[in-house]
């Protein structure tokens, strides 16, 4: 499960009027060799989002912090559910007990184009200097992390980004028509991966049954 979230901000020269956009994309990424780098490949578009913050977003780095939390929530509720399809069996304690422990057997992985997001989370010790109130999301994803619920959360270039179109009138859509179309998402430009080691997850209780 690959999760691709990016946003836009414009603000005014005296920031008395800003517009604040996010959108993101679920996605069914298959493990059969390709072209692309990691977290590229064939796959398929679950969800889709595109619309306005319904809270006040003061900056473009709140902006992005604010829509990757929400995208990553999405992502694993996502999991869950496909869990709970594919194994028929397991019942909703089951379901909540793998999804809280970071134990589901399709592991999520978030992607975003803001370093300073990435940089943020993987700190020794997540903060926001310059807009304290956004600490807590900052810890919040860093958590989701810590607890397995997301895998890993990945930096890539802006060129790679196909969740760009979903907040930018003006930018290209040829790649996001690409995965549309042929199913398939090309990264082409290297990533950064956090945490650069993972810790082995746990075995799904799921699974095991």
């Amino acid at each position: 499960m690959v999760v691709v979230a990016d946003s836009a901000y414009k603000a005014n020269q005296e920031c008395t009027e800003c517009i604040a956009l996010r959108g993101y994309l679920v996605m069914l990424i298959g493990s059969q060799p390709t072209t692309s780098l990691f977290p590229g490949g064939h796959g398929y578009v679950l969800e889709w989002v595109s619309k306005k913050f319904n809270t006040i977003t003061r900056s473009s780095f709140c902006a992005e912090l604010r829509n990757q939390l929400e995208a990553a929530q999405s992502g694993i509720h996502f999991s869950t559910f496909l869990e709970g399809n594919m194994l028929p069996s397991v019942n909703a304690s089951q379901l909540a007990e793998a999804q809280d422990s970071g134990s589901l057997t399709m592991p999520v992985y978030l992607v975003g184009d803001n370093k300073g997001v990435w940089l943020a989370v993987g700190a020794q010790n997540p903060k926001v200097a310059t807009e304290p109130t956004l600490t807590p999301h900052i810890r919040g994803l860093r958590e989701l992390v810590d607890k397995h619920m997301i895998q890993e959360i990945l930096w890539c270039d802006n060129r790679d980004m196909i969740a760009d179109p979903l907040t930018k009138g003006k930018t290209k859509r040829n790649v996001l028509n690409d995965v549309l179309d042929k199913a398939e998402w090309k990264v082409i430009h290297t990533v950064d991966r956090w945490p650069k080691t993972c810790i082995p997850r746990p075995p799904s209780p799921s699974a095991q049954r």
